[in-house]
This record gives C-alpha cells, structure tokens and sequence, in this order.
C-alpha cells in the first residue's frame, strides 16, 4: 500500500484496519464510504484511490 503516493505506513495501518489491505482493494474502494467509515478526509481518500488506480 504505501506505495500509493500519499500513504504511509501509519496511513496503510488505517486502511487495513479498514478492510484495504491492497493497492488492488484500494483502487476499487467507494471514497466516501472508506473515508466515512474510517474517519478520513474525503477528497484524500480519493486521491488514493485514483493513484491506485493508476498503479493497478
């Protein structure tokens, strides 16, 4: 995972936490739901998705 721009490890750790444990799971996610349920900045969480997206 942190090799989506953006993400960390303490970022990553959130994520799986989350149920976003792959670049692949990540790039499929709905944002708002990921953001929401986590916490998160929205338009952060789509940021990652998208640069998932383009890494999958």
């Amino acid at each position: 995972m942190t090799e989506v721009p953006g993400v960390d490890e303490e970022m990553a750790t959130v994520l799986a936490n989350g149920g976003i444990t792959s670049v692949r799971s990540l790039a499929t996610a709905d944002p708002e739901h990921v953001a929401d349920s986590l916490g998160l900045d929205r338009e952060r969480v789509t940021e990652w998705r998208d640069a998932a997206r383009d890494l999958a």
